[in-house]
């Protein structure tokens, strides 16, 4: 729900409207802000000139604009400048302060769905994720009441308390919500890929049984490369929905970042690449293959964009990287081009086609030489990788 909220009943512009559509935004905001403090400045001019704002990279000054007019204007539609407000807050990372508005937005207007949606986020960003699931849960019930919902609306908070009861380890609930969400919508592939892996979760079987809409064959065309190991024995049926991942997720032709001829360096740079650098299997298998590299011949990197668990595993592991570079801000080619500019020699991606995976760095070639490795023991399809390291277990010869 990250966008701005306008009420439908816009008004015409008062005589502001010179300084409101002035090019000069400084010269302009004086007398916009004058007019907030003084209570005269109604709400379609002030998302007007914020959004200006906003535009020109401004968020600082929207901000202010903003909380000088909730402080000067006594209107029944505030609920609207809240929640505009609370977009800015949450765009600048003010997730607390996001989070204040939106719940001012809901004490104006408690039916404001969009405000409690956008603060069940907030919630789960400050780790709080009961707290979200409950803020969605009233969203749901405030739609399910309406006399035509919202269907968007509704498929839009019932997966989010999906996605996070999955991560809660709440499978029954998460299925039930994702099965309502399918109800309104059973067109979305990426909810049924959940719902199947919620299914084996809790073995519950028959995994592929129908639901009301949704036929056996959508559901395995849908299910994940992961899933898909369980789920099949058979590798072209595995390496179809690996391939249907890639078509559909990965970015491709793109030009590569890196010349294929390598660096030349005394030392090696082999860089990992993975998001399970912390308390998971991932983490325990290679631990000790990070601290066992020779360091006269290789010098180790981690791009990583792993949760930080504060667990004594994290600490392992970061102590047996020469370089551990976050990239968890970064998008897919920022993130590709940060690699590049360290001058890796070998990219081993830990990820394949996992939960958080981000196959598209790879898309982007940042080494010369990119190798798949142990967190997806299967056909990951991704175009990029050069090699699979694999024992005959993983990769039977005759396959």
């Amino acid at each position: 729900m990250n966008k701005s909220f306008a009420p439908a009943d816009k008004v015409a512009l008062t005589s502001l409207a010179a300084a409101l559509v002035a090019k000069d935004l400084d010269q302009a905001l004086v007398p916009v802000l004058a007019a907030a403090r003084q209570g005269r400045l109604d709400l379609a001019e002030l998302i007007s000139f914020a959004d200006r704002l906003s535009g020109a990279r401004r968020s600082d000054d929207a901000i202010g604009l903003y909380r000088t007019w909730l402080a000067n204007t006594r209107s029944p539609l505030a609920f609207a400048a809240c929640f505009n407000l609370g977009v800015i807050l949450s765009n600048a990372k003010d997730t607390a302060g996001a989070e204040a508005i939106y719940r001012q937005a809901l004490e104006i207007n408690p039916g404001f769905v969009q405000a409690r949606l956008n603060l069940g986020s907030m919630l789960e960003q400050r780790l709080q994720p009961e707290l979200a699931v409950e803020q969605w849960r009233l969203a749901v019930v405030t739609l399910e009441a309406a006399a035509t919902p919202d269907k968007s609306l509704l498929t839009h908070a019932l997966n989010h308390m999906g996605r996070v009861l999955e991560l809660q380890r709440e499978f029954q609930q998460a299925e039930q919500a994702l099965t309502k969400s399918l109800a309104c919508d059973p067109k979305q592939a990426d909810v049924i890929l959940h719902l199947v892996h919620l299914r084996q979760k809790q073995c519950e079987w028959p995994v592929y049984k129908p639901l009301r809409g949704i036929s056996k064959q959508e559901l395995m065309e849908s299910t994940s490369a992961l899933a898909m190991l369980s789920a099949s024995n058979d590798p072209a049926m595995q390496l179809a929905v690996a391939q249907r991942f890639v078509d559909t997720k990965v970015v491709k032709n793109v030009a590569a970042l890196c010349d294929r001829s390598g660096y030349g360096h005394q030392r090696l740079r082999i860089g990992y690449l993975s998001s399970d650098l912390c308390l998971h299997a991932v983490a325990i298998l290679t631990a000790e293959l990070f601290e066992l590299h020779d360091r006269s011949q290789f010098e180790i990197y981690a791009f990583s964009w792993s949760r930080e668990d504060n667990t004594p595993m994290r600490a392992r592991l970061l102590k047996a990287m020469d370089h551990y570079v976050p990239i968890k801000d970064m998008g897919d080619e920022e993130a590709a081009r940060c690699i590049r500019t360290h001058e890796i020699d070998i990219l081993i991606d830990l990820q394949g086609q996992t939960s958080g995976a981000r196959a598209s760095i790879l898309s982007y070639r940042p080494a010369p030489v990119q190798i798949s490795y142990l967190g997806f023991p299967g056909p990951a399809a991704l175009p990029e990788v050069d090699y699979v390291l694999a024992d005959s277990y993983v990769l039977p010869p005759e396959l």
